[in-house]
């Protein structure tokens, strides 16, 4: 069974970003360096001028303390259809440009 690559949460309503959305792939820049994790965090339309879409990386040791809590602080675990459609059309975003890169990767990796 394939390992899955993302992780959306939703805390209901709390914050601006009301969405998280984590790749569970560690990616490592260049090939060295320390690993992290991309995320997104988001509102139900981030494409509005007064919503919210933020980029950003943790490092592996914030994802693991994360994932021992299974990201109670973030929000509870949603299905993709559950969202918006403008924040599917977000999350779809990032989750393409985050599997190109790993098909990047492995093609340049030696």
């Amino acid at each position: 069974m394939p390992k899955k690559r993302f992780i959306l949460l939703d805390n209901g309503g709390k914050t601006a970003d009301r969405y998280s959305l984590f790749s569970a792939r560690s990616t490592t820049p260049m090939g060295f360096g320390a690993a992290y994790h991309s995320y997104i965090g988001f509102s139900e339309n981030p494409y509005h001028p007064q919503g919210f879409g933020q980029h950003g990386e943790i490092n592996e040791a914030q994802y693991a303390a994360h994932k021992r809590e299974r990201f109670r602080a973030l929000g509870k675990p949603v299905r993709f259809d559950s969202l918006p459609p403008q924040a599917q059309k977000f999350a779809k975003e990032f989750m393409d440009s985050e599997l190109e890169w790993d098909t990047r990767r492995s093609k340049t990796s030696i």
